[in-house]
């Protein structure tokens, strides 16, 4: 496998790549993840080193310029086959030109949906009809999260035989249960939704601070890195006098991550942007209802009203009165939830990861 990062960096496409590896191995495969040397921080990380029995190769950057504009040269050895992770990301079109060997292609991030300003869809653009099509043409099979990213590679001539649509997996431990009464005893009884993620602007996280006048004696809890928008967000609490009633938690570990989701009204996802959001489908484990925006392949997973509520982008008062719907009704609440774990139940790694299996053995029985 080869990706732009791995562990100890945290975050989806991180998360899913180590999910993937260690099930594998636990299935008697060898695996190897080849990834940067250096941290999203800027720090050295050691060369090379065993984690979940699988096997880690980390090398120089000859290229920094970013998560994506970033190159490494990995040495794959005798792998039977490569597993690319992350659309847009150089080392993986280097990769794709000269592997020799069949290819799966993980694009993680949702390619259909438009950025959100005029310099990156110009640059993607750039990037799609000189790199990025090109590699996925060269490669056995390119995986998507989404169903709605299929009229995108039709689009650009990427052979229907070569989409496989894969949603991230959840582990077996975010169905753990959560244990509410500790979120009570560590940061106080107030009511409060929950937002997971990157503090960031594509994320809609302003759009919370917005809706909350609206929700008088609710908390908003934010849970996850500040990945630049964190600023905003604290001077937009202050505007309209919420500040108070915020709270910014930064990174919490996948056991505070379950207690919050046990414990909250709600998990609030209000992205301009969103390939699957995940965190969707971790709030479903806990059986907790969501509040989503209708981007991206959000609806794919929530059904207005059956398992959630889904409001338009940018509309913290859309956002506001589905929250307050679930306020009122904690009976709906929790059978928005159940149906919710219901989904959240078909992302098992237990039942996606088959499926892998069987596309490795396809495309080693094929062609790349």
């Amino acid at each position: 496998m080869v990706a732009p990062h791995y562990d100890p960096e945290v975050g989806g496409v991180e998360s899913s790549v180590r999910l993937l590896a260690e099930w594998l191995v636990a299935r008697d495969h060898a695996v190897t993840v080849h990834t940067s040397a250096r941290a999203m921080d800027g720090r050295l990380l050691p060369s090379g080193g065993t984690l979940g029995g699988v096997g880690i190769r980390r090398y120089p950057l000859q290229l920094d310029l970013g998560y994506f504009r970033s190159a490494f040269r990995p040495v794959l050895g005798d792998a039977d086959l490569v597993h690319l992770h992350g659309y847009g990301v150089l080392t993986n079109d280097l990769v794709a030109r000269r592997a020799g060997r069949p290819i799966a292609f993980s694009l993680h991030h949702g390619v259909s949906m438009p950025h959100p300003t005029a310099l990156t869809r110009l640059q993607r653009s750039l990037y799609d009809r000189l790199i990025g099509t090109p590699t996925l043409r060269r490669v056995g099979a390119v995986i998507l999260a989404n169903r709605q990213d299929l009229a995108w590679l039709e689009a650009r001539r990427v052979a229907p035989k070569q989409a496989v649509v894969l949603p991230t997996p959840l582990p077996d431990e975010a169905f753990l249960p959560g244990d509410p009464a500790r979120v009570r005893r560590e940061f106080g009884e107030a009511p409060f939704l929950l937002y997971l993620g990157r503090i960031h602007r594509e994320k809609g996280v302003v759009e919370i601070a917005r809706a909350l006048p609206q929700l008088p004696g609710l908390e908003a809890w934010f849970a996850g890195p500040d990945a630049g928008a964190g600023r905003d967000l604290r001077a937009e609490a202050a505007r309209l006098g919420v500040e108070g009633r915020i709270r910014l938690l930064g990174y919490v570990p996948e056991d505070t991550k379950r207690d919050l989701l046990a414990a909250c009204t709600c998990l609030v996802l209000p992205s301009f942007h969103e390939a699957q959001g995940i965190v969707v489908a971790e709030a479903w484990a806990q059986g907790r209802p969501v509040v989503a925006t209708r981007v991206g392949a959000l609806p794919e997973w929530v059904e207005d009203g059956i398992n959630g509520y889904l409001v338009p982008p940018g509309d913290p008062a859309a956002i506001a009165v589905a929250v307050a719907r679930l306020e009122a009704d904690p009976a709906q609440a929790v059978r928005l939830g159940g149906r919710g774990r219901e989904r959240a139940d078909t992302l098992r790694m237990a039942r996606l990861g088959p499926e892998y299996e069987a596309l490795y053995a396809r495309l080693r029985g094929g062609s790349s």
